[in-house]
């Protein structure tokens, strides 16, 4: 959690981040108020569907799923 709330104070409005290995998508949910965009991917198919069911509206109008 401590590095997230590093992360998120360095970063301008501006910025674009990438997450390597994103998982559930958590890391990209809290850091995506922070940025001007920001891409999750990760390995696992399974993993980028937890990201798609997630109950954020707002976040989910800005997922282009990548096949």
């Amino acid at each position: 959690m401590e590095f997230l709330h590093e992360v998120m104070k360095k970063c301008k409005s501006s910025e674009i981040l990438l997450d390597i290995g994103t998982g559930g998508g958590e890391s990209v949910l809290k850091i995506s108020s922070s940025v001007y965009f920001v891409v999750g991917i990760d390995i696992s198919s399974g993993m980028m569907d937890v990201i798609l069911n997630k109950k954020d509206e707002s976040f989910k109008t800005k997922l282009n799923r990548l096949k």
